[in-house]
């Protein structure tokens, strides 16, 4: 009875251990794996030294790695690491430029109306 056992066990180890392995290494790499997706996803969205606010503060973005992000904020006069898993907590804002939306508010000022 016992032989019987260790033998379907090994089979199914040997099937689909694999599988058993994968999950427990997505498991405990998941936090890493995390901090580098969201670095792809910041990466695509900003770029590197422009001006944003990032909650409420100015601050240029320097450097977007595989797990942190390095911003330097000007008020303080510091850089600042962020990993990449908060960053999707952060406010960010970033300054338009003279677009059409400030051209129709100027367009408005100088219309009179009636």
């Amino acid at each position: 009875m016992e032989a019987a056992q260790e033998t379907e066990i090994k089979l199914l180890l040997g099937d689909y251990g694999w599988i058993f392995l994968a999950a427990t290494m997505l498991f405990l790499f998941r936090k890493v794996i995390e901090n580098i997706v969201m670095g792809f996803l910041w990466r695509k969205n900003f770029e590197l030294d422009h001006i944003y606010y990032i909650s409420g503060r100015k601050s240029r973005l320097v450097r977007v790695g595989m797990t942190s992000t390095t911003v330097y904020m000007e008020d303080r006069q510091t850089s600042m690491v962020i990993p990449n898993e908060q960053l999707k907590d952060l406010v960010v804002e970033h300054r338009l430029p003279e677009g059409p939306l400030e051209l129709k508010a100027k367009r408005a000022e100088r219309i009179p109306e009636e």
